[in-house]
């Protein structure tokens, strides 16, 4: 499950249980629409409740950074370390 908010200076994004190619779709949807308006957003992602992701969505991720490494002002994620 994904949640996207949008603040002054780009997107907070949390993610609960599964990080699936749906979740990633949706958050790259919502930075598509900020470099459309001209914005160079910042990304703070917050992966603390992740418990697994899917593969397809680790592929699409690497496909669309390499794409878009340019369109952002800053990216920050936020997680827990292995054992925690």
């Amino acid at each position: 499950m994904i949640t996207i908010e949008h603040t002054p200076y780009g997107l907070d994004v949390s993610l609960f249980s599964e990080f699936t190619l749906h979740d990633f779709k949706e958050m790259e949807q919502a930075v598509l629409e900020c470099v459309q308006k001209g914005e160079k957003p910042s990304v703070l992602v917050d992966l603390t409740q992740v418990m697994d992701f899917t593969i397809d969505m680790a592929l699409e991720e690497l496909k669309f950074m390499r794409a878009h490494e340019h369109d952002f002002h800053r990216i920050a994620v936020a997680g827990l370390a292995a054992g925690v």
